[in-house]
């Protein structure tokens, strides 16, 4: 047995090795792809390489890391990869590069470098000259590096992470160019949004809003705005995350960080990992393995990798890297792994249908891979990547009939498909069926189970369709007392609407009952809510949410009433 000691992002680990072999686990048509002429391997002067960073954009790969060579290219801890070669971009980086993002022509990097530099005309490892003021940040526009702004410096560590959001690049690190901590923001020209908070390493933006956390100093924020954080969004998590990744078929959001429970409202065990469906917080189990540093959805299924050999079972062996598998709600190892090294993976990239994979690590498979391997699986068949779901507000499922009929919100999770067919359970068919998110009105009590049949193209042949079928039941009852209430009666009224600010509502609250506005954002995710008093009440709302709708939902006694529009103009 072997252990080895690791300082990351300020957190020690200790990694535990064991010497026995892995059966296999995956189909063999899945596998690592071996290296046979070390064309991906990462080299130093006298020893090897290792990879911080993977990003892709169209038919070129990026890699930054600890390197002076990829494969036989002399490249200063910065390359990239296109039509079958490496290349040093001209230049290179006095240190380590966290982040990338490619915005309006220009590569742009982020890290832990005293500064850049190039040479347009050769060898910019040894002809190269510094680049003025790009310590810890600079461009790069396909031949020559830039700073991004002449008249400020990082103090060599500063950026972790970068995101581009409302027309502004975001930066995410420590102290940020002398003028704010943990995040600031870059329109070009001026400098934004400077705040103050202990320190931030991943950003990522789910919903149209702009997500901040960091797993060391236990953060997850939600940006709102002039500086100004909520620190508990979606519930919150009792830690923080290393990484955030969306999948975007079916709008599930991923964390993976330093903690064992998530949604403080309810709390949930969830140990390193969970998903937030826009509704509600999933528990991954207690079975996970940890630091989780990188997440991608290849093939529709969620990949991670990080620096752990075994499942917290300590049977398990996964070797730094795996696949989630919901239907099993298990990890499933990827062969053998990577092995070696001593910080197994850092960042993960999606690559010409193939997943890249980069870190400290010396065998992929069984195969020497210094720093950068690559695993292919095929294509999904089975319609696997699709997970429908059908949500309501607030998670309600008992509805009452006021008047003779409710109306009740639906929402599916699977904003890109080509169809959905509704069935609500009461056998009426109208133009919502066919709706992604419909209203529909029940004027029966009874007990109804309601159905979405999800249409969605192939994600690797779009050329064929697959379907599948999600079920809620709702219960619909009979009551005396809220066939009383209406908007009349309650004298329920929201202005302006549409608005281009601030919107009120005012609503009469019967005696000795308990009432609740509650705020959704238009995919049905909770923002909000404000406690109503006995008798009138006149309650002003702020327009800081992102999308152009919200859902204004009266409850009493715990029981939805009404349910409203509000429009957010320009």
């Amino acid at each position: 047995m072997k252990h080895f000691i690791i300082k990351y992002r300020n957190f020690l680990f200790i990694l535990i090795t064991f010497n026995f072999q892995l059966l296999p686990c995956i189909s063999s048509a899945q596998h690592w792809i071996p290296d046979t002429n070390n064309k991906y391997h990462l080299r130093m002067v006298v020893d090897w390489g290792s990879g911080n960073k993977l990003f892709s954009l169209k038919d070129t790969l990026f890699l930054s890391g600890s390197f002076s060579w990829v494969s036989d290219v002399h490249a200063f801890n910065i390359a990239r990869y296109c039509n079958g070669k490496w290349d040093s971009l001209r230049g290179g980086a006095y240190g380590t590069t966290n982040a990338m993002y490619y915005l309006n022509g220009y590569l742009y990097i982020g890290g832990f470098f005293s500064c850049v530099f190039s040479n347009s005309g050769g060898d910019a490892v040894t002809n190269g000259t510094p680049v003025y003021r790009t310590s810890g940040t600079d461009k790069w526009d396909g031949n020559n590096w830039y700073s991004i702004d002449t008249s400020v410096d990082c103090a060599y560590a500063c950026v972790y992470d970068m995101i581009y959001f409302n027309n502004k690049l975001y930066f995410a690190g420590t102290n940020l160019f002398g003028m704010a901590w943990g995040m600031i923001s870059f329109d070009g020209t001026t400098w934004g949004d400077k705040c103050n908070v202990a320190g931030f390493t991943t950003l990522h933006t789910y919903h149209q809003d702009l997500l901040a956390g960091d797993g060391s100093w236990g953060l997850f924020f939600r940006y709102l705005g002039n500086a100004q954080f909520d620190s508990v969004p979606y519930g919150g998590i009792y830690g923080g995350p290393y990484c955030m990744l969306t999948d975007t078929i079916n709008d599930f959001l991923y964390l993976a960080g330093y903690f064992w429970w998530v949604n403080r409202l309810h709390p949930t065990e969830s140990h390193w990992i969970a998903m937030y469906d826009g509704f509600e917080w999933h528990s991954m189990g207690t079975n996970n393995f940890y630091p989780i540093l990188d997440m991608k959805i290849y093939r529709g299924y969620l990949y991670a990798g990080g620096m752990s050999y075994v499942l917290e079972d300590s049977i398990t062996r996964i070797n730094n890297i795996a696949r989630w598998d919901w239907d099993n709600y298990r990890w499933i190892p990827l062969d053998s792994g990577v092995t070696g090294g001593m910080g197994g993976i850092s960042s993960m990239e999606i690559f010409h249908d193939t997943l890249f994979v980069t870190g400290s690590f010396a065998i992929a498979g069984g195969d020497s891979a210094i720093g950068l391997a690559r695993w292919y699986a095929p294509p999904d068949t089975n319609c696997a990547f699709l997970r429908p779901m059908i949500h309501t507000l607030a998670l309600q499922d008992t509805f009452y009939l006021s008047q003779g009929q409710v109306a009740v919100q639906f929402f599916n999770n699977n904003a890109y498909a080509e169809s959905w067919q509704w069935d609500f359970g009461d056998g009426t068919e109208d133009v919502t069926n066919t709706y992604k998110d419909p209203l529909h009105t029940y004027t029966h009590a009874g007990v109804y189970q309601v159905n979405v049949a999800v249409t969605h193209k192939m994600l690797d042949d779009t050329t064929r369709t697959c379907t599948k079928t999600a079920t809620k039941r709702i219960v619909v009852l009979q009551s005396s007392e809220m066939e009383a209430y209406n908007e009349e009666s309650l004298h329920f009224i929201i202005y302006p609407n549409p608005t281009t600010g601030d919107f009120t509502v005012e609503c009469t609250l019967p005696a000795n009952k308990n009432g609740e506005l509650k705020i959704f954002n238009q995919h049905g995710t909770f923002l909000g809510e404000r406690t109503l008093e006995q008798g009138c009440n006149h309650v002003s709302f702020t327009t800081d949410w992102s999308t152009s709708v919200v859902l204004c939902a009266l409850y009493i006694d715990g029981k939805q009433v009404l349910v409203k529009k509000v429009v957010k103009s320009k």
